[in-house]
């Protein structure tokens, strides 16, 4: 159906004719008034539902409704919604990952499936045997999505987040034992390779523009590869990002993930002062339990390295790229090291420096062994 009129024939050819440009044009009015008198219906079917107008059990009875005829689209802002009202109903995650994985929205599907598979006590659920089905599904997808990525030769941003679905999806994925190569792809390149060139994909658009996803994906990656730190970093950002209750629901299902492997050590009573603002009013108080033990001078030495060291932890914050951070790390330990030299310092206060330094270190070590792996990954 055409809509408008038109000054040529169906040779398209000019139309001279004044009747004839009268007549279509007669014509094509009367099509537009039938076509939207028959598109009235629809438009009152896709009116937005108000759900705060309606009780929980009216709005989950909505969206069986519409799960019971495969209408996915229509019964996920109802989930949405009870999710947001209510985050333990189990009921409601299978409903949300079965409609997030019908839709194509695999990475987010993955996330409440196996929620409701690792709550402990769920074994005689009625959900479990179909959200195991669904996980498996995950899979076969990731197996699918995984071939896609090996026929992308360059690191673009499509590939950048097939990689993250393929490891969202599969996180033991065998890229070489469980893939089918695409057609002209005669062998597959190392996991490593793919993951570090979708982080620098994730990092560029992070320097676009920081959006909850680029932080999460890159921090999820980095989780992928076991390091741990920037993962942690990057799901402390993506919660800043965070404007629903699902957003947050993802972060912390990464928080999860993290802290059952790699848990935060107990914060040091400097390391919770270091999360406090600096100002001089806090410095005199974290300082003044130490008046008896040490002189003027050694005060005055402490007031200044603590303060060069909050400044280097947020340079340290800030910086993007891993020769940044490492100037910071190294210029942390020459200040541990100067700071402990020629003083007298009490027991608790070198302790507590030393053990600083020792994370510094440690942290120093990994960098650089993360960025040796980068350069390895790079060749492909």
């Amino acid at each position: 159906m055409f809509f408008g009129c038109t000054k040529k024939n169906s040779d398209n050819e000019p139309i001279d004719n004044s009747s004839q440009f009268l007549e279509k044009n007669v014509q094509n009015e009367l099509e537009i008034h039938v076509a939207s008198s028959t598109t009235q219906p629809n438009e009152s079917k896709a009116e937005v539902i108000d759900f705060d107008e309606m009780e929980i059990e009216e709005i989950l009875s909505y969206a069986d409704d519409h799960l019971n005829v495969a209408n996915w689209a229509a019964a996920k802002p109802a989930l949405e919604f009870l999710l947001d009202d209510d985050t333990e109903p189990l009921e409601y995650h299978y409903k949300m990952g079965k409609v997030l994985f019908e839709l194509g929205e695999y990475a987010r599907a993955v996330d409440h499936l196996n929620y409701l598979l690792e709550v402990d006590g769920t074994e005689d659920n009625e959900f479990i045997q179909s959200a195991k089905g669904y996980v498996v599904r995950c899979q076969d997808k990731a197996l699918e999505l995984a071939s896609r990525m090996h026929a992308i030769k360059d690191a673009t941003d499509e590939r950048a987040d097939l990689v993250f679905q393929v490891f969202k999806l599969y996180p033991e994925i065998d890229l070489k034992n469980e893939v089918k190569l695409p057609s002209g792809v005669e062998k597959a390149r190392r996991k490593i390779y793919y993951l570090v060139t979708a982080m620098q994909s994730f990092a560029k658009r992070l320097e676009e523009e920081k959006t909850f996803w680029s932080y999460y994906q890159w921090g999820y990656l980095n989780f992928v590869q076991k390091w741990y730190s920037d993962a942690r970093k990057a799901k402390e950002k993506a919660i800043l990002f965070a404007d629903s209750h699902a957003l947050i629901f993802y972060a912390l299902r990464l928080e999860t993930k993290i802290e059952k492997i790699a848990p935060v050590e107990a914060s040091s009573e400097l390391d919770k002062f270091a999360a406090l603002d600096l100002n001089e009013d806090v410095l005199d108080s974290f300082l003044e339990k130490y008046q008896k033990d040490l002189n003027e001078r050694q005060i005055q030495k402490a007031r200044e390295v603590i303060k060069m060291g909050m400044k280097l932890k947020e340079k340290l914050e800030r910086a993007d790229s891993d020769q940044d951070k490492l100037k910071v790390l190294r210029k942390f330990k020459e200040l541990s090291e100067e700071m402990l030299s020629g003083e007298e310092f009490p027991p608790d206060i070198r302790g507590k420096i030393q053990k600083g330094t020792a994370k510094a270190e440690k942290r120093l070590l990994e960098l650089e062994e993360q960025i040796r792996i980068k350069e390895d990954a790079l060749e492909g």
